[in-house]
């Protein structure tokens, strides 16, 4: 099976967009040919893709938020693939959705922030106030506190999420 999926991996895998605009709107592509996979290695493979098309956007341009939040959801919908066989791997990606979130609506203002980013950054509050049972103040602190331990990890291409 871990051969099939290599197999899936490779045979999308699509070519590098030279800007970050390129890069995300390839990643939003992925993410819209994903909703109509035809199984479920199909929209995990799709989605991986994406979220390397956004984290490579990042690196183009640190300052391009609009990727951060579209890696956010993609990370969030990956860790959405895994629930069902490995709840571990998935709460991990869903950490890592949440670190992207939270880099973005911390260094980003207000008004600047896109509307992908901000439904985000809700979702995974909304999550953390849910599986933990934190209040509004307590999620804020723990999204900060996901930010400082996993961003490094969410943002490099060569993570063991980049991978799975």
């Amino acid at each position: 099976m871990k051969e099939k999926e290599t197999t899936t991996n490779s045979a999308i895998r699509t070519e590098e967009p030279k800007n970050p605009e390129t890069a995300v709107a390839a990643g939003r592509a992925l993410i819209a040919e994903a909703e109509k996979g035809p199984t479920q290695a199909a929209r995990h493979a799709l989605r991986l893709e994406a979220a390397r098309h956004f984290r490579g956007a990042i690196r183009m341009n640190a300052s391009f938020e609009e990727a951060y939040g579209w890696l956010a959801h993609a990370l969030r919908l990956i860790g959405q693939d895994l629930r069902e066989s490995s709840a571990e791997g998935a709460d991990e990606f869903v950490r890592l959705a949440c670190a992207v979130a939270w880099e973005a609506k911390t260094k980003t203002q207000a008004a600047a922030l896109s509307g992908r980013t901000r439904q985000e950054a809700k979702i995974l509050i909304a999550w953390l106030r849910a599986t933990r049972h934190f209040t509004v103040d307590e999620a804020e602190a723990e999204m900060e506190s996901l930010r400082a331990r996993h961003l490094s990890e969410a943002l490099d291409p060569e993570a063991r999420v980049a991978a799975n």
